[in-house]
């Protein structure tokens, strides 16, 4: 299963001066548990950890006059500042997997209730 996610973050300048307000999208893939053996007594597999794809970054604020509000990098040039801000997202990303392991949980979680829920209307 995978959910598409993100999260906000912002980016200052090295004096602190100066920051942008960013979204951080991503691409959740849940992993699964491992398993020793299968039923019919052949060996198992071993666990497939969760898993995080960063997608791309949409700029939210402040825009300046030229500069482009989503920054996708699968074919984009190699430009030095959209690598540098593809390597810090991508870091965001690694610092923050608990939050978005609960983020994802929650719509997980929510998802269900809901489905639940128009089964008891029927």
């Amino acid at each position: 299963m995978s959910t598409r996610g993100y999260l906000n973050a912002t980016l200052e300048t090295d004096d602190g001066a100066d920051s942008v307000a960013l979204r951080i999208h991503y691409v959740f893939r849940a992993g699964a548990p491992a398993v020793m053996y299968q039923r019919n007594g052949d060996p198992g597999w071993p666990e497939d950890p969760d898993e995080i794809e960063f997608n791309y970054v949409e700029i939210l604020e402040p825009l300046k006059p030229g500069q482009r509000p989503v920054w996708h990098f699968v074919h984009s040039a190699e430009v030095r500042f959209d690598t540098n801000l593809k390597n810090w997202a991508e870091a965001y990303l690694d610092e923050h997997f608990a939050d978005v392991i609960e983020t994802v949980a929650a719509e997980v979680a929510e998802a269900a209730e809901y489905r639940a829920e128009l089964r008891a209307e029927r």
